[in-house]
């Protein structure tokens, strides 16, 4: 099998204006040296109706082209001419590939609804592939089959000998519904109803069999002797070992030691954004440089520890956006990422110095992404579990006075990856001011005074915002006031609205949003349309909304807290999760009025 041939052939119907677009096609080729994919036989046309006939535009082979984009891909485009509301476009051509380690995946889903999609495969019977099908969309066909002397060199009887058999294919799909992206998924790639063959082993005539596809223990043996792996982690060793010996006498804690090589790590480089399991400038030329990509700074920081004699292993990560990596059997072209866990007393602890905003335990969360793979003793498949939440506690105090003008005093306290990504924002804006003017922008109707930030640089505690402000009174009138006491990051919309969701919720972390409001306002004002108590909670423990407001004499106090205890839900418990979010946007978009009597 030097070869694989896909024969590809698509109809499409235009219904509306935005569809023109499916008219404009381009193969992606893949190269490596002087092997290259080629797609020959591009046959395309469109079918306009014209009184009682259809009208035939075909594409011209001088509007085909072909662009170099780098080492190793190219693209061939095309656009079907003559398309319009109504037409019909067929397309068909031949991809001839020498990759034969891999079918290119085919995708029965996309985001257009299908009548119906097909693939079929056939190839030599001494080829044995691994055949993983993803999607929630269930096949209609779905047949295998062994074809009988499909393949050979001569004529049983005549002198030849019998040719090979092969094993046949077909799968099939109907009424497909288009595929949409929905907030709170994973890489679409998990989800989307699609198939995907990969080289397991071949079959000798005389019965020997290579396996293509290794097992774990022998990708782990080839990584320890990888040159941009395993020898990077010995190299790393011996670059730092002066260091660590400086190190290890400065803190002979264990778990102090952790945190000192960890900081180093992180003080020392920088990070140029790229991400991969691999090194790319080797620890060397990183130690020279300060920087390196994902690999280069986690695997630095594998061999100091080691060389500081803490247990640690690297841990290989797909990444949210990648998709998850295939448990059966090694892919790992899956893989675009390395954690390093390290253990101390009885416990494990992930790190990743890619980041000065990182602590010891913290997973960042586009690795959040079901399990990674433990390379060092554990040789395993280990749970990426979040350490902490995504926790906010707003804290704001309302103060009507007796000329009708309302003011307040707000504290936002960020914690967990809540706190990551607020530094984030802060350390990514060009100065102190300039964070202060884009987060005033976001809080409509307020003008906002003495911002000021706490615990910016110190990662271990909550990053705490603290402002000012006054408040517009829609009515312009003091004897009636409109307030809609939510005033800091309220949602404007639920997340959720399709009817049914066939894929998880997936948050990373779990959630928790608290909001702590109280109101004072002198004598004289009555407030009306107070919102509602609320009390819902979700089955099994799995989160849960509450809401209670007060009145005292001249004050209101009200609480609202939301809190979602797992990081991951099911198309199961959609329902009431999206029940849980309309109740708590509904009340943070309730308006309170006082009059004044």
């Amino acid at each position: 099998l030097n070869i694989i041939y896909l024969q590809y052939h698509i109809k499409i119907k235009i219904l509306k204006e935005s569809g023109k677009e499916y008219a404009d096609f381009e193969i992606p080729l893949r190269k490596n040296g002087s092997r290259q994919e080629m797609v020959r036989f591009i046959k395309a046309s469109s079918f306009n109706r014209e009184g009682n006939s259809w009208k035939e535009s075909p594409l011209s082979e001088k509007n085909i082209y072909t662009e170099n984009m780098d080492k190793d891909w190219s693209l061939t485009k095309f656009a079907v001419p003559d398309v319009r509301v109504g037409s019909v476009i067929d397309v068909y051509y031949q991809l001839e590939t020498p990759f034969t380690y891999n079918f290119v995946p085919w995708n029965f889903q996309s985001e257009i609804p299908k009548v119906k999609s097909e693939f079929w495969a056939k190839y030599p019977a001494y080829y044995a592939y691994n055949i993983t099908l993803k999607g929630f969309h269930p096949l209609t066909k779905n047949i295998g089959e062994l074809v009988k002397n499909c393949v050979g060199s001569g004529t049983v009887g005549y002198g030849g000998s019998p040719g090979a058999d092969c094993s046949q294919f077909k799968y099939s799909m109907e009424y497909i519904p288009a595929f949409k992206e929905e907030a709170h998924m994973t890489a679409k790639s998990n989800f989307i109803a699609s198939i995907s063959y990969e080289l397991q082993q071949t079959t000798d005539t005389d019965g020997r069999v290579d396996k293509v596809t290794n097992e774990w223990k022998d990708v782990e043996k080839e990584l320890k002797e990888h040159e941009s792996f395993g020898v990077q982690i010995k190299r790393a060793r011996n670059l730092y070992e002066e260091k660590v010996k400086l190190m290890k006498a400065m803190e002979p804690d264990p778990m102090a030691l952790v945190k000192s090589i960890h900081d180093y790590c992180k003080s020392t480089f920088t990070w140029d954004g790229e991400s991969y399991f691999l090194t790319d400038k080797g620890v060397k030329k990183a130690q020279e440089t300060a920087q390196g990509n994902s690999a280069d700074i986690n695997i630095t920081m594998l061999g100091m520890l080691l060389e500081a004699g803490v247990y640690a292993e690297p841990v290989l990560v797909a990444t949210r956006a990648r998709g998850l990596p295939i448990k059966n059997y090694p892919v790992l072209s899956d893989f675009n990422y390395v954690l390093i866990r390290a253990k101390v007393g009885d416990k494990y602890y992930f790190l990743d110095a890619t980041s000065p905003l990182y602590t010891v335990g913290f997973i960042p969360e586009k690795c959040l992404n079901g399990q990674g793979r433990a390379l060092g003793e554990t040789q395993a498949w280990i749970d990426l579990k979040p350490n902490d939440k995504e926790r906010t506690i707003t804290d704001t105090k309302l103060k009507l006075n007796e000329a009708g003008e309302l003011s307040c005093q707000v504290s936002v306290s960020h914690y967990g990856y809540a706190a990551y990504a607020a530094r984030q924002k802060y350390f990514g804006a060009s100065n102190a001011e300039e964070f202060k003017q884009k987060r005033s922008a976001e809080w409509t109707g307020l003008d906002v005074k003495n911002f000021v930030v706490e615990n910016e640089r110190d990662i271990t505690k909550p990053f705490i915002e603290k402002f000012d402000a006054t408040l517009e009174n829609p009515s312009g009138q003091p004897d009636i006031i409109y307030l809609q006491p939510f005033l800091v990051d309220r949602r404007e919309k639920n997340p959720f609205t399709s009817t049914e969701r066939l894929y998880p919720v997936d948050f990373g972390a779990p959630l928790e949003e608290v909001n702590l409001i109280s109101l004072e306002f002198p004598s004289g004002y009555v407030p009306e349309d107070l919102p509602q108590n609320v009390a819902l909670a979700m089955p099994n423990t799995g989160g849960r909304f509450v809401f209670s407001v007060t009145q005292l004499s001249g004050k209101l106090n009200m609480t609202g807290s939301l809190q979602l205890t797992k990081p991951v839900y099911t198309s199961e418990e959609y329902h009431a999760l999206k029940e849980i979010f309309v109740r708590y946007i509904d009340v943070q978009q309730k308006q309170i009025v006082l009059k004044k009597k």
